[in-house]
């Protein structure tokens, strides 16, 4: 499987709208959440599960792009054919792991199979078809272990190494249980809840390793090719350069020569 991602972005939500206005302010006039994530040197990047059987991406990304939305992730990997479908520009805030997560971290979920069945309001399941389960299952599993690769290649993420945010490790890559787990906070037992139940010899343990096995065999297999299309001494002439940029390409982004 080779990294593919589809945008589709939500620009119907109200996390979408929200950013586009948040941005459009000086730093200082930014709301402190806005302003945490588009300040930070580096995100985490959190893996979610959605936690119902819905196994495509597409229709994912179509609950979510709606303006009464309170939830959305930056993007979803299809549970049928691996793909990614990037739901936020990278750059935005998503609505994800709660006001704290949402301040420092990208979020990405994982379709699941449509193979199984909810019980109720819990994580746990029944299973209707193991075999069509666990095949969706590591479908989405190898795309997110392609996606995140990219994502920490692109912001500089060690996805072994750990970073203190209040007074309290968290890996850089990390699950959304492990997330609330450190914190100290109930629910979200994803994406491990799924992986559990289906016995599939899936951890978020397993997957940074994953994720770090990707990224060398990159490095190995060649050089990385970039594209610039602009270079500035002036930083406003370069925000400006790159919101028109951005219209055609939304992952477009700023890196100085000093960084």
């Amino acid at each position: 499987m080779s990294l593919d991602i589809i945008q589709r972005i939500c620009t119907k939500s109200g996390c979408y709208a929200t950013n586009v206005r948040q941005k459009a302010l000086p730093p200082a006039q930014q709301s402190s959440d806005y302003r945490t994530f588009y300040g930070q040197e580096r995100p985490l990047l959190i893996l979610h599960s959605l936690g119902c059987a819905r196994d495509s991406a597409d229709v994912q990304a179509e609950q979510w792009d709606n303006p009464n939305g309170q939830a959305i992730a930056h993007a979803c990997v299809d549970a049928r054919d691996g793909k990614t479908r990037q739901t936020l520009p990278w750059d935005f805030r998503g609505w994800h792991a709660g006001q704290a997560g949402n301040n420092v971290a990208i979020g990405v979920e994982m379709a699941e199979s449509l193979s199984i069945r909810y019980i109720g309001r819990t994580d746990r399941f029944e299973i209707l078809d193991r075999n069509k389960a666990r095949a969706n299952c590591e479908t989405a599993y190898n795309g997110a272990v392609e996606l995140f690769a990219y994502l920490c290649q692109m912001f500089g993420v060690d996805p072994l190494a750990k970073r203190e945010i209040n007074g309290k490790l968290f890996p850089e890559v990390l699950g959304h249980c492990e997330w609330n787990r450190i914190r100290g906070v109930s629910g979200h037992t994803d994406p491990e809840h799924y992986w559990t139940q289906l016995g599939m010899p899936y951890t978020m343990d397993t997957f940074r390793q994953a994720v770090k096995a990707k990224l060398e065999q990159e490095q190995a297999d060649g050089p990385i090719y970039r594209i610039q299309v602009g270079a500035f001494r002036n930083r406003a002439y370069a925000e400006a350069y790159l919101a028109r940029v951005q219209e055609h390409f939304p992952d477009a982004y700023i890196k100085s020569s000093d960084e």
